[in-house]
């Protein structure tokens, strides 16, 4: 008796370390991921149409193809140090007090497909930038906006800055014609309110959806 109890032991424990030692070899390197993700900006529909340190579920279909699809070199922190704002551009900043969490693939890939639609209803450029500041946060929004060259005059730039809990949101010369300051204020408000939450996505979502509204309804 005494014999087959210390076998039946011996083989719970294996099964038992088998899982334990699956469990660490399938949960470390995806924390290890999830930091290198997090250490770094993301950022969608940058500078001739790049994207940056977001992570996907699997193909994305949208109709048509995002810009960013083709081209994921271009270093838009690189190009706003030399760019140079514009007299003319508007927006709203906003602040909240609540951590957010990082995009998961699937909710990056919703905030791919909430820009293309957005770009496809306004005819507006919609670029979105994850990340800290260098500098002063407005100015470094303003920066990225006009890192975008000829584009710019017809852009929305939404800087979330999820560590200092603040969102910039950045509108060129034409694109402030159909977006007015007032407008973007209320959809930062309403966007801060779902970051203090802790709902990044939601937010981005709703948020880009509003401007994109706004600037159909003026088109």
């Amino acid at each position: 008796m005494d014999s087959a109890l210390e076998i039946l032991l011996f083989l719970v424990g294996v099964s038992l370390g088998l899982f334990v030692l699956i469990s660490l070899l399938v949960l470390v390197p995806g924390r290890r991921s999830a930091r290198r993700a997090a250490a770094g900006p993301v950022w969608f529909g940058g500078p001739a149409g790049s994207e940056h340190g977001a992570s996907t579920s699997g193909p994305v279909l949208t109709d048509p193809p995002p810009r960013w699809a083709a081209v994921a070199g271009a270093d838009w922190v690189t190009a706003a140090e030399t760019a140079e704002p514009g007299r003319r551009i508007g927006g709203a900043s906003v602040g909240w007090r609540a951590e957010t969490r990082a995009l998961t693939p699937q909710q990056a890939d919703d905030v791919r497909h909430a820009l293309t639609v957005a770009e496809r209803r306004s005819g507006l450029r919609f670029g979105l930038f994850l990340g800290e500041p260098v500098g002063g946060r407005r100015h470094f929004a303003e920066k990225l906006h006009a890192a975008l060259g000829a584009e710019a005059a017809g852009a929305v730039v939404l800087l979330v800055d999820v560590k200092g809990c603040a969102l910039e949101i950045v509108t060129g010369e034409n694109a402030g014609r159909r977006i007015p300051d007032a407008a973007c204020g209320l959809t930062a408000m309403s966007m801060a309110t779902s970051f203090g939450v802790g709902d990044l996505a939601g937010g981005l979502l709703n948020g880009i959806g509003a401007l994109a509204e706004q600037a159909t309804a003026r088109r």
